[in-house]
């Protein structure tokens, strides 16, 4: 399961007319390739089944609406990427009176996560989790400015939801010690063919931006997705913990992001700003 975002909730947010209607695209699109893929290359490939749903991820009640949809049709999830999000936005609310970033890059993929774990567990499942160097270079944890509160920057807002990305995976793992499930983060690089970095045009912001991902040139979409699939053969996140890739390479991540008293304080912010839509969870998971 993946999800591509429209940030509809966020009123400043105003997309380029042309992508209002990808995920009806993209399933087309993914069905084209299989089925030339089956033709050409792959008799033996198994039938494509594709189920779209809609999610809002700036929007508690569309992702409710999301989880609750994806629970009634009771399906296996053996792995969940959580690849949809926003950069450089300038500062804006959701219609739930979050900090943009901190709610469509961060808090509403943890609230998924919240739920769907037992379904993942079920199935000895992943949850890939695509950070940012962002995280390391933009980043600045500090407790009472989660959301900009006291200092504004919009950068540092993104490069503290990818912190944030990266510190949940870590801390969902070490709470979950005995369950099936794999958490694994990745850096993909510079994504030339998305529409993340749209309406950023300042030189200085891109000099920003540059600096996030120096470690790693320019690729496409379909690069990051023969990534994913290599790490899944390889398994080598099997053998370790805090897994965070730059693309294939297993690196360590920043050293807020292993801070387990910050996971610890981030997971207490974020539980009470969703108490109103925490799943009542089967007994092994109650100790969270």
């Amino acid at each position: 399961m993946g999800a591509f975002h429209i940030p509809r909730s966020i009123p400043s947010f105003n997309p380029d007319p042309s992508i209002l209607d990808p995920p009806l695209k993209t399933v087309e699109q993914i069905k084209s390739e299989h089925e030339y893929e089956r033709t050409y290359n792959t008799p033996t490939a198994s039938d494509l089944k594709l189920v779209p749903m809609e999610l809002d991820l700036a929007s508690f009640a569309s992702a409710m609406a999301f989880i609750n949809e994806f629970k009634r049709q009771q399906l296996k999830l053996d792995i969940m990427i959580l690849n949809a999000g926003i950069a450089g936005v300038k500062k804006t609310m959701t219609c739930d009176g979050i900090e943009s970033h901190f709610q469509v890059n961060y808090l509403t993929h943890f609230l998924i996560c919240l739920h769907l774990i037992p379904i993942i567990d079920e199935s000895k499942g992943i949850v890939i989790t695509i950070a940012s160097e962002a995280h390391r270079v933009l980043a600045k944890f500090k407790v009472n400015n989660f959301q900009g509160e006291k200092k504004y920057g919009r950068f540092e807002m993104y490069g503290n939801s990818k912190l944030f990305q990266v510190m949940s995976a870590f801390a969902f793992e070490r709470r979950l010690p005995g369950s099936n499930i794999k958490f694994v983060c990745l850096h993909p690089g510079h994504v030339t063919d998305t529409s993340l970095g749209q309406h950023i045009s300042d030189m200085s912001v891109l000099y920003l931006m540059r600096q996030c991902f120096y470690a790693v040139s320019g690729c496409h979409a379909s690069d990051v997705a023969e990534n994913i699939v290599e790490i899944l053969k390889q398994r080598e996140f099997e053998y370790h913990s805090d897994v965070y890739y730059e693309c294939r390479t297993l690196v360590e991540a920043s050293p807020d992001a292993r801070d387990a008293g910050k996971q610890d304080q981030l997971w207490a912010y974020s539980l009470n700003l969703l108490k109103l839509y925490l799943p009542t969870l089967p007994p092994h998971f109650q100790h969270w």
